[in-house]
C-alpha cells in the first residue's frame, strides 16, 4: 500500500503529515536531511507528538509492512512565501514548509536578458547569442510548437505521460514541461511513433550506445568494488543515495588523479564512463543520462513494475531511456526525487511551479542545491534579511511562460 506524498495534497494546514516514501521507509530528520533510526538522532518530541508518532508507526508497520526504523515521519505546515509564520525558529525546527507559487519570480531573468551570458550556460548561449529579443521569441516558439507536434504525433505517448503522472502522484504538466524544455533548448525531438521505422532507429542507437561501461580498459563494474567505494555499500538500499555516494567518491578520490598507475583524467564519472560514442550524455524523450536512470531504477521497478536496470546490463539502461513508453516513467521518478529532496532538505514545496521543477530537472544535483538553499535560507532568516526562495533559470523561465499552453495540451492533446 502506498501513501501519497505531503506535497500531493496541496493542503495549506496539515501539521504532522507523514509518508511512506516510494524510495524507502527510513525515518528522516528534516533538520539536515539525514536519516536516523528511532534510537538515534531524531529531534526530541513533545509528549503529544510522541504519542502521535507511536500511533503513526503502529499503523504503518501494520498496513505498509515497514518496521520502526523503516518509517518516514515528517511534520510541517505548508505556508505561503509571505506568511508571518516564516521565522528562523520555525524554519530551523522544520515546523513549516514554504510553498513556491506558480509563475516566473526570478527578478534577474526576462525576455530582454534571456539570451545573455551567464544567464544561459555557454553552449546554449552560443546558439542564441545573435538573436534579438523578438527573434529569440520567434525561434523558441517555433521549437516549442515543433516539440508539441512531435508528442501529439503519437497519442499513446501522452496517454503514457498521464498514466505515469497518476502512478507517481504528480501533475502531468510537470512531465510535459520537462520534455518540452529539453527539446526546445537542447535537442530536437525525434518522432515518437512505435512503427517499424522507429524500432529500427532505436535498435541502431542501442547497438551503438550499449557498450560496456568502461574507459581506457577500466571497467566501471570492477572500479566500484575498490576500497574507496566501500562507504557506499550501506547506501544501496536507495539507488539515488548509492549513486550520489559513488559520484562523491569518484570526485574526491579518482577525478584528476592517478590511482594505482591509472590516470582518470579531468572528466566527471558520467563523462568518463557513460558517453561511449562521444555523441552526448543524455538520450531519449526526457534527455536522461544513464546515471539518472540508475538513480531511480528501484523506484521505477516498485511503482511502474519495469525491470531493474544496472551497469551489468548496459543495453537495458539505454533501452529504458530511449523507449518513450518507459522513459516517461523514469522522467516522473526523477521529478518525484527532486520534489522530495527539496521538501525534505530545503524545506520548500516546489511542486506548483513547473518552471522551478524544470530548472531542477535540467540541472540535476538536487541534493547539492537543496542543501545550499537550506543553509542560505537559515542564514537569511537568522540575520533578519531578505531570503532568496527557489526561482527559475532561463530554462524554467520559458516553461513558466508557456504554462497555460502546456496545461491545455496535456489535458487535450491538441495544439492551440
Amino acid at each position: 500500500m502506498s501513501f501519497r506524498p505531503f506535497w500531493f495534497f496541496n493542503s495549506s494546514k496539515k501539521p504532522h503529515n507523514f509518508e511512506v516514501s516510494s524510495r524507502s521507509c527510513v525515518f528522516t530528520d528534516l533538520a539536515d536531511g539525514s536519516k536516523a533510526d528511532r534510537a538515534g538522532g531524531s529531534p526530541p518530541l513533545t509528549k503529544s507528538a510522541s504519542i502521535r508518532t507511536m500511533v503513526l508507526v503502529a499503523v504503518l508497520v501494520t498496513i505498509a509492512g515497514c518496521s520502526q526504523s523503516d518509517t518516514i515521519f515528517s511534520e510541517g505546515v505548508a505556508v505561503a512565501p509571505d506568511s508571518p509564520e516564516i521565522t528562523f525558529e520555525n524554519y530551523r525546527d522544520r515546523k513549516i514548509i514554504i510553498e513556491v507559487p506558480p509563475g516566473n519570480r526570478n527578478p534577474k531573468i526576462s525576455w530582454e536578458t534571456l539570451n545573455t551570458f551567464p544567464t544561459m550556460p555557454r553552449k546554449t548561449y552560443q546558439k542564441f547569442a545573435n538573436y534579438s529579443t523578438a527573434e529569440l521569441k520567434v525561434e523558441l516558439d517555433s521549437r516549442f510548437t515543433a516539440a508539441l507536434k512531435a508528442i501529439a504525433s503519437d497519442p499513446q505517448t501522452l496517454v503514457e505521460i498521464r498514466k505515469a503522472a497518476q502512478l507517481y502522484g504528480i501533475d502531468p504538466a510537470l512531465i510535459v514541461g520537462n520534455v518540452i524544455g529539453e527539446h526546445v533548448y537542447n535537442t530536437k525531438l525525434v518522432m515518437l511513433g512505435q512503427d517499424a521505422a522507429m524500432r529500427a532507429v532505436m535498435d541502431s542507437w542501442v547497438s551503438q550506445w550499449a557498450l560496456i561501461f568502461e574507459k581506457n580498459g577500466i571497467l566501471l563494474r570492477q572500479l566500484l568494488t575498490e576500497a574507496p567505494f566501500g562507504v557506499c555499500e550501506s547506501k544501496k538500499r536507495l539507488a539515488s543515495d548509492y549513486w550520489d555516494c559513488v559520484n562523491g567518491v569518484y570526485e574526491n578520490q579518482y577525478r584528476r588523479k592517478v590511482v594505482d598507475g591509472r590516470d582518470f583524467g579531468d572528466d566527471s564519472l558520467k563523462f568518463t564512463f557513460f558517453d561511449p560514442i562521444q555523441s552526448g550524455l543524455t538520450y531519449g524523450l526526457g534527455q536522461l543520462d544513464p546515471v539518472r536512470a540508475l538513480m531511480v531504477t528501484d523506484r521505477v521497478n516498485r511503482i511502474s513494475g519495469f525491470p531493474l536496470v544496472s551497469i551489468d546490463n548496459p543495453r537495458g539502461v539505454y533501452e529504458a531511456i530511449l523507449n518513450p513508453r518507459t522513459a516517461v516513467h523514469y522522467i516522473a521518478a526523477n521529478i518525484v526525487l527532486s520534489l522530495e529532496v527539496y521538501r525534505n532538505i530545503a524545506g520548500f514545496d516546489i511542486s506548483r511551479n513547473i518552471g522551478v521543477v524544470a530548472t531542477l530537472y535540467n540541472l540535476g544535483r538536487e541534493k547539492h542545491f537543496a542543501t545550499l538553499r537550506y543553509r542560505d535560507t537559515l542564514k537569511s532568516l537568522k540575520a533578519n534579511q531578505q531570503r532568496e526562495d527557489p526561482v527559475e533559470s532561463y530554462y524554467g523561465f520559458f516553461i513558466n511562460e508557456k504554462e497555460q499552453q502546456i496545461r491545455e495540451f496535456t489535458a487535450s492533446g491538441r495544439i492551440q
